[in-house]
This record gives structure tokens, C-alpha cells and sequence, in this order.
């Protein structure tokens, strides 16, 4: 467990390394639990609830230091019940959770993979032979002339008019 002191406070971030840590040169984990106590309050959660946290907490950042004067001292994080953080709470937390990133990376969490039902597996194969059926080199006829036709009527020699 990974422990950081925050203003009233302490970040605790418990995370479980993944074997393709070894391959990366850094430690990487998408399985972790945190603990965030703040005086009397105390925030806990997983891997999707961190990450909510992180970015929750770079959004107060982003619009705290936009602002022209800094003046608010006070910052609301969209939790349930909102997290209330000062100023010094809000940059410490920003400081721990980078000093957390800097050793660990957080692989995202995929999805299972999807198993195909077999009526899509002969939908997909009748496409594929149709598919193979139009791109074949289809063959060509040999060129032979085409017969004359004519397109006038042959009719009988022109019979003399009778007087």
C-alpha cells in the first residue's frame, strides 16, 4: 500500500501489480482500492472511482487556476455527498496522486471478450464466399468476331412496273 500525506489528510492507494510490470520497467496495475481521509471524512473505491477522482480533481484544477483572481477558497467535487476540498486540499491531493502516477501505471480495464452466436458465424461465412465470389477473375470469352447481320430485308428483284 501506497501511503501520501495531504493537508488534515492521507491518500492510500493499495494496488496489485500486473506481470506485464516486469516487460514495461514500471509498475502496472488495473486492479487497485484507495482510501482518501480527509479529517472526518473518508472517501473509498476502486479503479473506476479513482479515476472519476483524478479527473474531478483535474477539472477544479484546470478552473481554479483560470480564474483571473484567487479568491475561492473552497472546492466542490461532483461525489455523493459532494467532496468539499480548500485550496491546500485540492493541491496536495493533485501532488499525491502525481507522485502515485510516476511509479505506477493504470492499465485500463477491458472488457471480456464477446463470444460471436453461431448464426453470426454462417451470416459472416455466406459473405465472405460472396465476397470471394465477386473479387475471383471471372473468365473472359475469346474474341471472335461477331456474325454479319444485316439489318435490311433482303426482298425479291425489283419487278418492272407494267404500262
Amino acid at each position: 500500500m501506497n501511503s501520501y500525506p495531504i493537508a488534515e489528510g492521507i491518500l492510500e492507494i493499495d494496488a496489485t501489480p500486473l506481470a506485464l510490470s516486469a516487460a514495461l520497467g514500471q509498475r502496472a496495475t488495473n486492479c487497485l482500492t484507495f482510501r482518501l481521509r480527509l479529517g472526518d471524512r473518508t472517501l473509498t473505491g476502486n479503479q473506476t472511482q479513482f479515476l472519476r477522482l483524478t479527473e474531478a480533481i483535474a477539472t477544479a484544477m484546470d478552473a481554479f487556476l483560470s480564474q483571473d483572481t484567487y479568491s475561492t477558497l473552497s472546492h466542490r467535487l461532483p461525489f455523493q455527498p459532494p467532496l468539499h476540498l480548500s485550496t491546500m486540499e485540492l493541491f496536495d491531493l493533485a501532488n499525491a496522486i502525481d507522485a502515485w502516477a510516476t511509479t505506477w501505471l493504470l492499465v485500463p480495464l477491458l472488457p471480456p471478450p464477446r463470444r460471436f452466436h453461431p448464426l453470426w458465424f454462417l451470416v459472416v461465412a455466406a459473405a465472405a464466399i460472396g465476397v470471394a465470389g465477386l473479387l475471383r477473375p471471372q473468365p473472359t470469352p475469346e474474341l471472335v468476331p461477331p456474325p454479319q447481320v444485316s439489318l435490311r430485308e433482303e426482298s425479291a428483284p425489283p419487278q418492272p412496273v407494267p404500262d
